[in-house]
């Protein structure tokens, strides 16, 4: 950049030199005053070279900064969205997680109404300990994972259900039919 506006003066100052050679005034003090001007503009010319270049080093110097604080900016975008969706997914668990308490609770108290219904219905031991050891398991179903144990849990009450049902009905039928038999042959008697 310099070095062609140096030369610019310099083709001018000559130019000027062989015009005033030629109309024979060739004055060296007019000489002087124009190579005087020409210098201090030269050196006009570095000055505002100079501060230009200064301001370019601190314009990228802001521009780095700038970069920097942005990119910083964007991390704690991007770790403010990992965050809101973190914060989302747990909202989604504790709900999940609060339904399945729910759904335990309901559970624990219909297996403890049945337990209830057994207890007055059946007059032996072994429905008794049965539920005793149902209900010590809903014990231990808020200890361990809640959905699986609870299933196993409920799995277990309708097969032992089903065996007491199959036991009552049995004894049922066994007392029918001795009801019926009793009232035949009381029947038969009377005849």
């Amino acid at each position: 950049m310099f070095v062609n506006e140096d030369e610019s003066t310099k083709s001018k100052f000559l130019l000027a030199f062989m015009a005033k050679s030629e109309d024979g005034a060739n004055d060296e003090e007019s000489l002087a005053n124009e190579l005087n001007e020409i210098e201090i503009e030269k050196v006009s010319l570095f000055a505002r070279n100079s501060k230009l270049e200064v301001k370019v080093a601190k314009n990228k110097n802001e521009n780095k900064m700038l970069s920097d604080k942005l990119e910083r900016i964007t991390e704690k975008v991007e770790a403010s969205k990992s965050f809101t969706s973190l914060e989302e997914k747990l909202k989604k668990v504790s709900l999940e997680l609060t339904s399945s308490l729910e759904r335990n609770r309901e559970l624990e108290k219909n297996l403890n109404s049945i337990k209830n219904d057994l207890e007055k219905s059946l007059s032996w031991t072994a429905a008794s300990e049965t539920l005793t050891k149902l209900s010590n398991m809903s014990q231990i179903l808020k200890v361990l994972d809640l959905k699986r144990t609870l299933l196993y849990t409920i799995l277990i009450a309708n097969m032992h259900l089903f065996q007491i049902i199959g036991c009552v009905l049995i004894v049922g039928g066994m007392v029918v039919t001795k009801k019926i038999v009793k009232s035949s042959s009381n029947q038969r008697e009377k005849i």
